[in-house]
């Protein structure tokens, strides 16, 4: 849909507005659109998706923000760290492709959790591993920064590199613990991508300890539109004993916790906070859990009966953890 188009459909009703921290201070997204600086406050959205969600025309101004990114020649400076991230992630001294004999099935992390929860992910893969002998592990980026900051031409050059690279070495099936990389892999038609909670709630997880007091949920933006994916987590949560209630906003109306795509809206965490109530807050995205004090499932799933809690690090720290994590499960596969 062109821009014109857009801002004439767009009735300025404030459905999206009442609910979004970016659009309350800015405006309607038809007004934003209409305005001379459309393609700079464009930066400033979290392409969440929620304002999509809301339209009660159907419109979807999280992807007309994301074309005005993509007709920009320069990316704002508050960006390069997500640029970086990427760079980082997807670059040699920190990729792993372990698989081993006949494997077409592979655990994929994501950078974030590989490097500030390596405990936590090193635990996820052994605990696949009961289920899935011949599973193997890839610590790679998988190019969602690119995507959302609107870097088509590099999107699409690295996206089809890392398809290429899933082709060649036979893998099918990818399950991932990062939403976002689980919404991005999804793009590529021949593998079949689903989720270690999905994965976990169909098979039968970890023994971990109960959990006490009541909990709710923050759905990550990413997974918007992923109902299996708020049942698995949910039914994995109430296995531990969790005695939990939705907030305002939660599964396909979730806000986001304020960081998405390198923008700060702290006013968005503050929100959600108020939403919880004195709920300990349980999310399954790494930034999230960060950005919001939040308890990250898999650290429950996972950690074992008595043990301690697993370890979290913030970067620069994570860099070199996602690398010893890369030692050691080339160790433990051989490769």
């Amino acid at each position: 849909m062109s821009d014109s188009i857009f801002e004439i459909r767009c009735n300025r009703c404030g459905k999206c507005v009442t609910a979004c921290g970016f659009l309350a201070e800015n405006g309607p997204p038809g007004s934003i659109v209409a305005g001379p600086d459309a393609a700079d406050m464009a930066f400033s959205c979290m392409v969440c998706g929620l304002c999509t969600e809301l339209c009660p025309e159907g419109l979807d101004p999280a992807s007309v923000f994301l074309a005005l990114r993509a007709g920009v020649s320069e990316r704002p400076q508050h960006l390069s760290g997500l640029a970086r991230h990427e760079a980082v992630g997807a670059s040699f001294p920190f990729v792993l492709y372990a698989l081993p004999k006949n494997c077409d099935t592979v655990f994929f992390p994501g950078c974030s959790l590989a490097g500030t929860r390596p405990e936590t992910t090193e635990a996820c893969f052994l605990a696949l591993k009961k289920h899935l002998p011949d599973i193997g592990v890839v610590l790679d980026c998988c190019i969602r920064p690119s995507h959302d900051m609107g870097r088509t031409a590099v999107f699409g050059r690295r996206f089809t590199a890392l398809s290429l690279r899933f082709a060649q070495r036979g893998i099918r099936r990818v399950l991932t613990a990062c939403p976002g990389c689980q919404a991005t892999l999804a793009m590529n038609p021949d593998l079949d991508v689903s989720t270690v909670y999905e994965f976990f709630a169909g098979h039968g997880g970890p023994s971990p300890e109960k959990l006490t007091g009541e909990i709710c949920v923050h759905d990550p933006c990413a997974t918007r539109n992923s109902e299996g994916l708020h049942e698995a987590v949910r039914h994995l949560l109430c296995g531990m004993g969790a005695g939990l209630s939705e907030m305002e906003n939660f599964r396909q109306t979730s806000l986001c916790c304020g960081k998405g795509v390198g923008a700060d809206n702290p006013d968005q965490a503050g929100t959600i906070g108020l939403q919880a109530g004195g709920r300990r807050i349980f999310t399954y995205c790494s930034c999230c859990a960060e950005v919001l004090g939040a308890d990250h499932v898999l650290d429950h799933l996972l950690r074992p009966k008595g043990g301690g809690p697993f370890r979290v690090y913030r970067h620069p720290r994570a860099y070199a953890r996602r690398l010893l994590l890369k030692r050691r499960l080339s160790r433990m596969i051989g490769r």
